[in-house]
């Protein structure tokens, strides 16, 4: 009976101590860009399983990476990777806008699952204002919007934009994102850093009729077009988060708000464009609002840069969260960069990422962009895998969104097979008080008379959706214990874990 696998089930309640060596939550994210076919797909004229076959492949390759979300554009210039009932076909899916994918496929739906299958979420990216890209690129389709209601836009840099002082471009906006929630099962909104366009001595804003018509009440424009920024981010919270609770919504802000020069509340930076003043986006009162619940500023510079330093920075976000989430843009595709002179040192964005978690009040970050991690540069993806990803990690829960965690699974066994292959299963729990039954299963292994530390991810060997877990990777002779948590789609875990003990046969 010595070789017989020993069974004892244990059951532990209440809070979960320890310190944690290793993380367990944390945003790590990546930047898809679609347009001009940058990251994905490579070409517009590759057939569906082609496309589909190569997203498949970077979904694997970021996994690899320790990445939990990816953030993939879905529309670009008034035109959509998805079916919308606002907007044509994206030119960048199949080589002409409007035209939908033969034999037809949904890009998003596809996205969204393959996505899931890995426990990783997808937030779709929304270009909000830019409703032409480029004039050399292609003629918008008839039904484009900018065709329906040409007095909604304005041109600058021979690029079109939705005017955001008109009213009815803010609830077409809406509208277009409401959509998109109402009919996909995506984990986040995410809005970039296109708001107003910065002017220029050539190029200025032309919306003075829009102001005249619609500025009561503000002496200045600068004021009125901040304010219609905050009126739409406002909108779309409320509309994004009332037809899914579960829903994030996130911007990807330019990483100035304000200089200290001119605000008391700004950053130590200097000479450089601003949120708030070059594209009257006031960033720092939508988190202090409670409007969106994620920034993520792109903060693309690097250690050793004087006039916007990152740490500096990065400091500055983490004193401005207003208890929700930021996260780090990181710039991976200036691991060559020979401008900035910290870039030269390609060990600058593990610096950024150390610094990152130094910082306590800072939830993690995101890579720009996707393609930038092809042919490995400086066998970087290497050490991310290896060194700083190495162990599983989920994103951090936000209470203010759901702070109910799920119950434990209930009922676990196991079997072994001949060839030492372990395989559990458990039973669904009832309903936690807010009604949500699990969305995920977390199973840690400990060996031997190793004690679980539940905060720390290094006993983490897999997460799934359905109730079992095969574990292949045991040793004859050897002595497991498997503990499992369930966690809902926001990530608050079970306070509760369920655990089984087994000896591997020889």
């Amino acid at each position: 009976m010595r070789n017989a696998v020993l069974l004892t089930v244990l059951c532990f309640a209440g809070s979960l101590y320890a310190q944690k060596p290793a993380i367990k939550t944390e945003f790590r994210g990546i930047w898809i860009t679609t347009a001009y076919n940058l990251d994905w797909p490579s070409s517009a004229t590759l057939t569906p399983k082609q496309q589909q076959q190569e997203f498949i492949e970077l979904l694997d390759r970021h996994q690899k990476n320790g990445i939990n979300t990816v953030i993939v554009q879905v529309r670009a210039a008034a035109d959509a990777f998805y079916k919308s009932d606002y907007e044509p076909w994206s030119y960048w899916l199949t080589g002409e806008q409007g035209k939908a994918p033969t034999p037809f496929w949904d890009p998003l739906e596809f996205m969204v699952a393959e996505c899931h299958k890995r426990n990783m979420e997808l937030h779709a990216w929304f270009n909000l204002f830019r409703a032409v890209s480029h004039d050399k690129f292609f003629k918008p389709v008839k039904d484009h919007a900018i065709n329906k209601n040409p007095d909604w836009t304005f041109k600058i840099d021979n690029k079109s934009f939705f005017d955001p002082g008109v009213p009815e471009v803010r609830n077409y906006l809406t509208a277009v994102v409401t959509d998109c929630v109402k009919k996909y099962d995506i984990d986040g909104v995410h809005l970039d850093d296109y708001f107003y366009p910065q002017e220029s001595k050539k190029e200025t804003i032309d919306d003075a009729k829009t102001f005249k018509k619609y500025g009561k009440g503000f002496d200045n424009i600068g004021d009125w077009r901040r304010d219609n920024i905050n009126k739409l981010i406002k909108q779309l919270s409320e509309s994004i988060h009332k037809t899914k609770t579960y829903v994030k919504f996130g911007i990807s802000p330019a990483p100035v708000w304000r200089h200290k020069s001119s605000d008391k509340n700004g950053s130590e930076t200097d000479r450089t464009l601003t949120c708030y003043d070059d594209l009257y986006a006031d960033s720092r009162k939508w988190i202090q609002e409670g409007w969106i619940d994620y920034l993520i500023p792109q903060l693309y510079w690097s250690t050793k840069h004087k006039r916007v330093n990152f740490a500096k920075l990065l400091e500055w976000y983490g004193n401005n969260t207003f208890n929700h989430h930021i996260y780090a843009g990181l710039a991976y595709y200036k691991l060559s960069d020979t401008e900035d002179e910290g870039w030269k040192d390609p060990s600058q964005i593990l610096e950024q990422i150390k610094l990152v978690r130094e910082n306590t009040q800072i939830g993690g970050y995101c890579f720009f962009r996707s393609a930038s991690f092809n042919n490995n540069p400086h066998h970087m993806e290497d050490s991310i895998r290896k060194n700083i990803n190495s162990y599983y990690c989920i994103p951090p829960p936000m209470p203010w969104l759901d702070s109910i965690p799920t119950k434990a699974p209930i009922s676990l066994t196991y079997s072994q097979d001949k060839q030492a292959v372990i395989t559990l299963n458990w039973k669904t729990p009832l309903p936690a008080v807010d009604g949500e039954l699990p969305y995920v299963y977390i199973i840690y292994r400990t060996t031997g008379k190793e004690t679980l530390n539940i905060h720390s991810s290094a006993n983490i060997i897999g997460m799934v959706k359905e109730n079992k877990f095969i574990d292949n990777t045991v040793k004859a002779g050897q002595s497991y214990t498997y503990y499992i948590t369930s966690t809902d789609r926001l990530h608050n875990e079970s306070y509760a874990f369920t655990g089984i003990s087994t000896r591997v046969k020889r």
